[in-house]
């Protein structure tokens, strides 16, 4: 599903782990310097949310 979304919607992914002391950005070896920025933001996005809760 994720492959057709991208492919075909021109949709953007972003990986992150959660559970672990800190977030951790998962990308492919292909993903695109978008993916990968979105994958970090997410994370600082998460461990902002931490600090403040």
């Amino acid at each position: 599903m994720v492959k057709a979304l991208l492919k075909f919607a021109n949709a953007r992914m972003a990986g992150c782990v959660v559970g672990a002391q800190c977030p951790i950005a998962l990308n492919s070896r292909s993903a695109s310097f978008e993916e990968k920025y979105y994958s970090l933001l997410a994370c600082c996005l998460i461990v902002n949310k931490e600090k403040i809760a």
